[in-house]
């Protein structure tokens, strides 16, 4: 991946940790909190901007709050060694912040980035079906740091 680019995914591997589905849910709450501190106190609605919109006009998606995510390589990972764990340090420390993996198809193409020494910044961005405990889906957003 050029550093320049973004990368949008769903995390693999949750259900098979002993956090999930509770890591699941803790995340949504987050998420969902952060949404309505936002929604209260930058863009109340009715709130008319000098431009005439209101607060429900002005919210963009990209607005949205996010968990901060950290991808850790795996390269001594029995079943792919291009493996990137997902940690989410608001979850806890460890084990307790893993949620998952970066899909082999991504994961196979970040690798060899990371093993070069480009540095990625990562962000839950949604959980989608945090209720289907069966098939769960974290979104995660992915971008390379700038080096300096």
């Amino acid at each position: 991946m050029p550093p320049s680019e973004t990368d949008v995914f769903n995390a693999v591997g949750m259900t098979f940790l002993d956090n999930y589905p509770a890591s699941a849910y803790r995340m949504q709450g987050m998420l969902e909190a952060g949404r309505q501190r936002m929604w209260t106190t930058a863009w109340r609605e009715g709130d008319e901007a000098p431009d005439g919109t209101n607060g429900a006009d002005r919210i963009r998606p990209e607005d949205y709050p996010v968990l901060t995510a950290f991808l850790v390589r795996e390269p001594h990972n029995r079943k792919d060694r291009n493996a990137i764990a997902i940690y989410v340090p608001a979850l806890g420390r460890g084990e307790a912040g893993r949620i998952g993996h970066v899909p082999r198809k991504e994961a196979k193409r970040l690798a060899n980035s990371i093993d070069q020494g480009v540095a990625y910044s990562a962000a839950v961005t949604e959980i989608l079906g945090a209720e289907d405990t069966e098939n769960p889906g974290i979104q995660i957003e992915v971008w390379a740091v700038p080096s300096t």
